[in-house]
């Protein structure tokens, strides 16, 4: 699924939401980003009311953060694999999420290609409020898996993200093992905040369906504690890994609009950890099941002159250096990263039934 409602049984399974990805997904669930949502959930995708929803993208944003001197900057590069490329506008032409490489081909905020089409809408702060998924995916075997999500967000009065709505359904087919079938999904993500620091997400993601023929449920609750220590959040931008856990949606570019400051603005303080607990209900041939797991993670950083993050790091995972540019100079053709060939990885934000 796209969103980061489902965990594999060790951290969350596909993305809904793109590391910490947490999984736990069971019966091929591609992990409903319910968590992550921000914050594109985090994220995160909201019921679609109907096929004359008004689902016009934005176009392409031009994001910059302000440093400690009020000096508008643009983030560049977080870490050895994730990119983000401006034209001389300042407005994004490609990005790397670290793995997988996306593309603006025209002057709106939309990625269409291998049978995937997503749209981004943004409010009137330059953050985003919607985003809306329809696939159609075909295999050469006359296989196949479509339907259509919507994650939306909302912001609180300072500009923080406060909810996440997701909603998915679809139908798949799958030739090689005779088998198809039918699903609906519809998460929530909720965001609590102490003096602007963000302490709590609670996620809770539910889904039904038919398999084969055979109805199933599944239900899924995520919640993820936020601790800080006394070092400011001069800049007040989003921390790379803090965006994968909120942003609801599975995929690592939900992170990446976290850092560039699509997904409003950060906590006060800079965070030292978290802990996350979660609890899955599942039926399967007639018994129903329960799963419950938790763990920690410690998060440091550090930070330029001039306020802005200059690393960051989890447990023992590889530091991430983050590169700027000045936002009030024109780009040159060598300021642009040379990015690999553009692959499709949209189709990874949804759950795939049909194992290929």
């Amino acid at each position: 699924m796209v969103f980061k409602a489902i965990r594999t049984t060790t951290m969350i399974k596909l993305s809904i939401l793109w590391n910490r990805i947490f999984s736990i997904m069971k019966k091929c669930f591609i992990k409903v980003l319910a968590t992550l949502l921000p914050i594109m959930t985090s994220a995160a995708f909201v019921a679609c009311d109907g096929d004359d929803e008004d689902m016009t993208p934005s176009s392409i944003p031009s994001p910059t953060i302000c440093d400690a001197d009020g000096n508008p900057v643009r983030v560049k590069k977080v870490g050895s694999n994730i990119w983000i490329n401006y034209d001389e506008d300042g407005k994004l032409t490609s990005f790397c999420d670290g793995s997988d490489t996306y593309k603006f081909e025209d002057s709106k905020f939309v990625f269409d290609f291998d049978g995937y089409s997503v749209s981004v809408l943004l409010n009137s702060n330059g953050y985003i409020s919607k985003i809306y998924c329809t696939f159609d995916y075909k295999y050469e075997d006359e296989s196949y898996e479509k339907g259509r999500a919507t994650v939306t967000y909302s912001y609180n009065s300072n500009h923080q993200l406060s909810g996440c709505s997701i909603s998915e359904s679809g139908s798949y087919k799958d030739s090689e093992y005779d088998e198809s079938g039918s699903w609906n999904m519809s998460a929530k993500v909720n965001y609590t905040y102490s003096d602007g620091n963000l302490v709590k997400v609670v996620f809770n993601n539910s889904e039904n369906g038919v398999e084969d023929g055979e109805s199933y449920f599944w239900k899924y609750t995520e919640t993820d504690v936020f601790e800080y220590g006394s070092v400011e959040n001069t800049t007040r931008q989003l921390p790379y890994y803090m965006g994968k856990v909120i942003d609801g949606i599975s995929l690592d570019f939900g992170s990446v609009f976290g850092v560039i400051g699509l997904y409003g603005v950060g906590p006060v303080d800079l965070p030292v950890g978290y802990d996350y607990s979660y609890t899955e209900v599942w039926d399967e041939d007639g018994d129903v099941y329960t799963e419950d797991g938790e763990n920690s993670y410690t998060l440091s950083f550090t930070r330029n002159s001039n306020g802005t993050l200059k690393t960051e790091k989890k447990d023992n995972d590889t530091t991430l250096t983050y590169s700027y540019e000045d936002a009030s100079r024109a780009m040159t053709e060598q300021d642009e990263f040379v990015i690999p060939s553009l692959k499709s990885q949209i189709k990874n934000l949804f759950k795939h039934h049909i194992r290929k």
